[in-house]
């Protein structure tokens, strides 16, 4: 019984990850989930961009490094004071909040995660998944991000894609 039940399980989750990409100019590959649709990537370094209906996203930025940071590590990047990370990422987005950090692995590559939060004025608080690993000259950030009030109901979709990078 327990076996069937397992099966099921199992059929299910394949059938809510049915899209693959593969960037053709960098050679990783991620899997979309179902009900995300890809965008037009706007932004410079922006490689790939998928949202759904409520809002949620799932982006990948590469970026080439400087030949000074091409030994750059998720180690260096975990040593970041939280002060320097915040007031780098509010170039990027209003009011950042960084909640916790860590070191982990993406595909292969050790990569450094980090979780914060983003606000502007009266605007729902949106919660961000970030990995970021340097691998041959580039550093790759994946960011999984949506409603902080949605956050339960989608942490079972980013830990898939997360685990579904690869180089």
């Amino acid at each position: 019984m327990r076996i069937i039940i397992l099966i099921l399980i199992c059929f299910q989750i394949s059938k809510v990850y049915c899209q693959n990409f593969k960037s053709s100019k960098y050679g990783y590959q991620i899997e979309i989930p179902k009900n995300y649709n890809l965008k037009e990537s706007i932004g410079k370094n922006i490689d790939f961009k998928a949202i759904n209906a409520f809002g949620s996203s799932v982006i990948i930025v590469v970026k080439k490094l400087p030949a000074e940071l091409n030994s750059y590590s998720a180690k260096d990047m975990n040593e970041t004071p939280k002060e320097e990370m915040e007031n780098s990422l509010s170039e990027y987005m209003p009011n950042p909040k960084f909640i916790k950090s860590g070191l982990s692995k993406l595909d292969t590559e050790d990569a450094f995660w980090y979780h914060y939060t983003s606000n502007q004025g009266n605007e729902p608080k949106m919660y961000h998944i970030n990995y970021s690993t340097c691998v041959k000259g580039f550093i790759y950030v994946l960011t999984c991000s949506c409603l902080q009030k949605d956050l339960d109901s989608n942490m079972p979709t980013f830990i898939r894609v997360v685990q579904s990078f690869k180089f």
